[in-house]
């Protein structure tokens, strides 16, 4: 294949660049063995054009080649971070003197609730807080107004879901740990305590409902590791290595108890029902943020990160029935590319997950 069949996405702009030229400085030292080799000459020339590059720069080549699609200015231009930090604090400065002029009940309510001394700066960081979190999903709107359908209990469900994926992370650590464990030159005296760690983990994870699960962290406990002198040859790295993990599970486990676990489920959900009008009413702000902040930017022609992303996503895919369909564009893309690599896959969004996912053989495979 050439190389340009390529697309390798890292997450900056200097990564990208490094590993560019480490790629073509390869050829070329290819070249110098082979100098009559067409296949290489043609890589030295593509690789220049080759889609080694961020997410970021991805989208932005989908916009340029594809504005039509999404009937969008080609003259656009990506904003400066003071630029959209002066138009944010602008809209926001708008909408909260209209509402205090307006005197709804439930948006002075949302004030009393939250607001802190005479300043709005609290009310602000609330509302730019759920909108920019919303952006982290590929239909934001959407995900805003799902909230305001969220029935009571579905929290907890929601908390019990996210919490079982970070036991199942820290539980994956704990196997490597293992491993380590019993490797050449491992503290294999840790293992006894680590197994412990691996059936508590299990117990949370076996755990069906949030009350469980809370009785299974508050009530957690570790064994010591063992002080016993470990067999001649054991490595301090791995021993080190083994006591760090278990030391972020410790940290993990105490993060979740005083994020999610901190009152009994019945509290939780009087204290939800209590908190149902402002909740409410912070959405409403933040979906009426969000598209006045959209308005203003059409109007000066100007996108962030964030939009190139999700005007990218518009382009190569569309819904059918709640279902995200790659359009011709994202199959034309699929078919060309033969292979996509991501850095750090781990750290991608789901805006940047679904993008990538639009053009990816296995879709269609």
């Amino acid at each position: 294949i050439n190389v340009d069949q390529l697309l390798i996405v890292t997450f900056t702009e200097a990564a990208a660049a490094e590993m560019k030229e480490r790629i073509g400085a390869a050829i070329r030292k290819r070249l110098e063995a082979e100098p009559n080799n067409g296949y290489l000459q043609r890589q030295e020339t593509l690789v220049h054009h080759a889609q080694i590059t961020t997410i970021d720069s991805f989208c932005a080549y989908i916009l340029r080649n594809h504005f039509g699609e999404i009937d969008l200015d080609p003259t656009f231009r990506v904003a400066d971070e003071g630029e959209l930090k002066l138009l944010k604090k602008d809209i926001l400065k708008e909408l909260l003197e209209e509402e205090y002029a307006a005197k709804r009940t439930e948006f002075l309510h949302f004030v009393e609730c939250y607001a802190t001394g005479k300043k709005d700066d609290v009310l602000e960081e609330l509302i730019l807080k759920l909108f920019e979190f919303s952006t982290s999903d590929p239909f934001p709107e959407e995900w805003l107004e799902g909230l305001l359908s969220l029935q009571d209990g579905l929290a907890l469900e929601i908390v019990l879901s996210h919490v079982q994926k970070i036991i199942k992370s820290l539980k994956e650590e704990n196997a490597q740990a293992i491993s380590l464990c019993r490797s050449i030159g491992g503290p294999i005296l840790y293992e006894e305590a680590l197994q412990q760690d691996k059936q508590l983990l299990d117990g949370i994870l076996s755990c069906e409902d949030y009350e469980a699960c809370s009785r299974q962290i508050r009530g957690r406990s570790f064994a010591a590791l063992s002080r016993k002198k470990m067999p001649e040859g054991t490595e301090e790295e791995k021993k080190d290595a083994v006591k760090d993990v278990r030391n972020r599970m410790k940290k993990g486990l105490e993060s979740l108890e005083k994020q999610f676990f901190y009152m009994p489920a019945e509290l939780i959900l009087e204290t939800e029902k209590i908190a149902e009008p402002a909740k409410r009413e912070l959405i409403n702000l933040t979906l009426e943020f969000s598209r006045r902040f959209a308005e203003k930017k059409r109007k000066r022609n100007i996108v962030d990160f964030s939009d190139m992303e999700h005007l990218a996503l518009q382009i190569l895919v569309t819904r059918k029935d709640g279902l995200c369909i790659p359009t011709d564009v994202a199959k034309g893309y699929a078919e060309y590319f033969a292979e996509i690599m991501i850095d750090e896959y781990q750290d991608s969004n789901l805006v940047q997950e679904l993008i990538l996912n639009s053009i990816s053989k296995k879709v269609f495979g």
